[in-house]
């Protein structure tokens, strides 16, 4: 009995760490002993306890930085400018 109840939390935590979510718009980097593996995306996905982890997780999402510009033009005007990238 006292068997059972050291080693079903053992188990329980190694299929708990077997299975990993990617949200969408985003890529989880894979890493094996700490080797690059694979990029994965999104989903439900299945790595190998303790030997594979997520290093990472990046957005995939368009961001958009507004810049505000002040130029001077050949009539001796300053103009500011919106400007997005």
């Amino acid at each position: 009995m006292l068997l059972y109840l050291v080693l079903f939390p053992l188990v329980l935590l190694l299929l708990m760490g077997t299975f990993f979510i990617v949200k969408q718009q985003t890529a989880a980097v894979i890493e094996r002993f700490g080797k690059f593996t694979s990029v994965r995306q999104s989903g439900l996905h299945i790595k190998i306890p303790v030997i594979d982890r997520v290093s990472g997780r990046l957005s995939l999402k368009i961001q958009q930085l507004d810049v505000v510009v002040e130029t001077k033009t050949k009539d001796d005007v300053f103009v500011k400018l919106k400007v997005s990238v």
